[in-house]
C-alpha cells in the first residue's frame, strides 16, 4: 500500500474542497442545473400556496360587526346571538382570558355564534338543516388579536372560497377586512375556536 507524505495529503484536501467550493458555485448559480439535481419541489409548494390564495379568500371581522350582519341574515335567532355576541366580544377585557374564554364555551356562546356564521355563508335558509360539505374549504374562526399597538379585540376569521364571495353578499365595510394572505399564529394572534373543527 502506498503511504502519502504530509505535502501530498495536503494537495489531496486542498483539491476537496476547491471542488466542493466550485460545485456550490455552479449549482448555486444556475437555475436549470439547481432543477436537475434538486427537482421543483419548492416551485411546487410555491405554486400550491399561490392557487390556494387564489382558490379561496380570508376575511377578519370583529365580532359586533359579524353580529350585525347575523342578525340581517337571521332575524329569528337574534335575541341569542346578540346575547352571545356581547360575551364574547367582552373576553378581551378579561383578567384571566383562558378561564374567561373556557367558560364562554360552556356557556355556549361559540357554539351560538360560528355555526351560524357558516350557515350564512354557506347560504343555508334554516340553521338547524346546516351540513357541513367536508370538500368545501370554507370555514369559520374565532380569534383573539391582543395586539397592544393595533386593534386588541376578538374577531371572526373566515375562509371563504373565491367563487362564492359574490353569492356570500360580505358587507363591503372597513369592518370587514379582505386579507392578501392567511393570518397565521403571530406572537398576538391566537385561534380559539373554529367551525368546522380541524381535523387533528
Amino acid at each position: 500500500m502506498m503511504k502519502l507524505n504530509n505535502r501530498e495529503i495536503t494537495l489531496m484536501v486542498i483539491s476537496v474542497v476547491v471542488g466542493l467550493l466550485l460545485g456550490m458555485i455552479l449549482v448555486g448559480s444556475s437555475d436549470d442545473l439547481r432543477t436537475s439535481l434538486f427537482g421543483t419541489a419548492a416551485e411546487d409548494k410555491n405554486e400550491e400556496q399561490a392557487v390556494a390564495t387564489e382558490t379561496v379568500q380570508y376575511y377578519l371581522v370583529d365580532v359586533p360587526s359579524a353580529q350585525d350582519w347575523l342578525a340581517e341574515k337571521y332575524p329569528a335567532n337574534v335575541e341569542v346571538s346578540q346575547v352571545a355576541a356581547d360575551e364574547l366580544a367582552k373576553l378581551i377585557e378579561a383578567f384571566e382570558f383562558r378561564s374567561a374564554f373556557l367558560k364562554a364555551k360552556e356557556d355556549g356562546y361559540v357554539d351560538a355564534i360560528l355555526p351560524q356564521m357558516y350557515a350564512a355563508l354557506a347560504g343555508v335558509e334554516n340553521v338547524e338543516a346546516l351540513k357541513v360539505d367536508e370538500n368545501n374549504p370554507m370555514s369559520v374562526c374565532l380569534g383573539l388579536d391582543d395586539d397592544l399597538y393595533g386593534e386588541p379585540g376578538i374577531y371572526l376569521y373566515l375562509t371563504v372560497p373565491a367563487n362564492q364571495v359574490k353569492d356570500v353578499g360580505i358587507p363591503e365595510t372597513a369592518a370587514w377586512k379582505m386579507l392578501d394572505e392567511p393570518k397565521s399564529d403571530t406572537l398576538y394572534w391566537q385561534l380559539l375556536a373554529c367551525y368546522p373543527e380541524p381535523e387533528a
